[in-house]
């Protein structure tokens, strides 16, 4: 589990011709797994910015730049912004994907929730689903000003997109529920400040049934939770009147 973590600058400069990086922020891969139900990357109230993987030439290449591999991954409450690639080829954010079943047949789900996902530059998609082998549950998850907001080798068999945020131009086969394509309106994005204002529309606009207890700073949400990493008008503290 990675909780309270910052992952900022780090490069993969793939230099070599015929070869592949992955997995800038973190690498996870595991073949050959009696079963995929005893593993699992949690990763809550963490930030990723700045992190970068370089391609020399058309005949390298990379892909998840947050991370990358083949392994069960949830994401909760963190922070994805001004990642990107440069040089020659782009790739995903996220490589989400299983290069293989576990040992009876079976593969495995990931989730993401509530997190805020903006600002990230050259890049071929949001999500990589490989072969399309795994589900992705993408739930109260903000993703807002995003080159090329893909969502690769999906379908609406294995990836649901539910109360997000997305971009009116996101392209990709996924199963649609009650996504919104406003502005969020955060306090200052090109600051750095991805809380949200006061009248944004991912205020009480995420999926109850996928409550998180606290936001990406520890702060309690209460009632229908907002979209993305930052609940507005939340407290530290949980008070409660008899």
């Amino acid at each position: 589990k990675i909780r309270h973590s910052i992952f900022n600058k780090n490069t993969i400069d793939v230099l070599d011709d015929n070869t592949y990086g992955a997995g800038a922020a973190i690498f996870a891969n595991r073949n050959n797994t009696t079963s995929w139900d005893d593993h699992e990357l949690i990763i809550e109230q963490s930030t990723f910015t700045n992190n970068t993987i370089y391609t020399s030439s058309n005949n390298t290449g990379g892909n998840g730049v947050i991370i990358g591999g083949g392994f069960p991954v949830t994401m909760i409450n963190s922070v994805v912004a001004n990642n990107s690639f440069s040089g020659n080829r782009t790739g995903s954010l996220f490589e989400l994907q299983a290069f293989e079943p576990d040992n009876s047949g079976n593969y495995f789900t990931n989730h993401l929730v509530n997190n805020t996902i903006v600002d990230n530059r050259n890049i071929g998609s949001i999500i990589s689903n490989g072969n399309g082998n795994v589900i992705n549950d993408l739930i109260n998850n903000i993703f807002w000003d995003n080159d090329n907001p893909n969502f690769g080798n999906t379908n609406k068999s294995n990836t649901l997109l539910s109360h997000n945020i997305i971009q009116e131009n996101t392209f990709g086969e996924f199963l649609d529920e009650d996504n919104i394509t406003d502005n969020p309106l955060f306090k200052n994005k090109g600051g750095g400040n991805y809380q949200l204002s006061r009248n944004s529309p991912a205020i009480d606009a995420g999926d109850e049934d996928d409550l998180i207890i606290v936001d990406h700073r520890g702060y309690f949400r209460t009632g229908t939770p907002d979209i993305g990493a930052f609940e507005a008008g939340a407290s530290k503290y949980l008070l409660s009147l008899e």
